[in-house]
């Protein structure tokens, strides 16, 4: 019997930019508009944190495959 290993992701680190204003904000968050971005503004400080997908991925292609295993008539 093999073992298997689990990696856990690194988690990446965070952009801090301060100074910011709320329109400044605003018109970077219309930039980053897109998947894999998390956005955090708290008194003037902009946090803009990449997201790993893959794990994200992983686990919905697992749920996917149980739902194809799993026989429609036995679903609630």
């Amino acid at each position: 019997m093999t073992s298997a290993t689990i990696t856990t992701p690194q988690k990446e680190t965070p952009f801090l930019f301060e100074g910011l204003t709320w329109r400044e904000f605003k018109v970077v968050e219309q930039l980053l508009d897109r998947p894999g971005y998390r956005l955090s503004f708290l008194d003037g400080v902009l946090e803009i944190q990449k997201m790993s997908g893959e794990p994200h991925e992983t686990v919905k292609e697992r749920i996917g495959a149980l739902f194809r295993i799993v026989p429609p008539c036995s679903r609630v």
